[in-house]
């Protein structure tokens, strides 16, 4: 059952949510963490950097007062969006 849990290689968290849908057994969650963190190829692509701490920023107090813009790399072309 591990093994068919973690067919999709969706990391340890969102594998122990697909898993609780339909299965239960004692120690469930530390066993899908033990497989999920030993296999090879997860490990490799799991996510390097830790997410941003959000910036508040004061609210406006007319519209366009603040104008905000990303940009973002798709398909090798520069996106201003």
């Amino acid at each position: 059952m591990l093994q068919l849990v973690h067919e999709g290689h969706l990391g340890i968290e969102k594998t122990k949510s697909f898993a609780r849908q339909a299965l239960w057994w004692p120690g469930m969650s530390r066993m899908i963490a033990d497989v999920v963190g030993a296999y090879a190829t997860c490990s490799a692509h799991r996510r390097q950097q830790p997410s941003e701490t959000l910036m508040p920023h004061p609210v406006p107090s007319y519209p366009l007062e603040k104008v905000g813009a990303d940009i973002f790399t798709l398909a090798k072309h520069s996106v201003l969006w």
